[in-house]
């Protein structure tokens, strides 16, 4: 169901978590890709 929205995060997130190691990081996720997801 939001297997193609994590699809389109995760290289992201990767990336945040390497650069984690030096100072904190914050990815704000779209809302809206979610609720467009979650009607289906």
């Amino acid at each position: 169901m939001y297997n193609h929205i994590w699809k389109k995060y995760l290289p992201i997130i990767r990336i945040l978590m390497k650069k984690s190691s030096s100072e904190i990081q914050v990815l704000d996720l779209n809302r809206v890709d979610f609720e467009r997801a979650g009607t289906g």
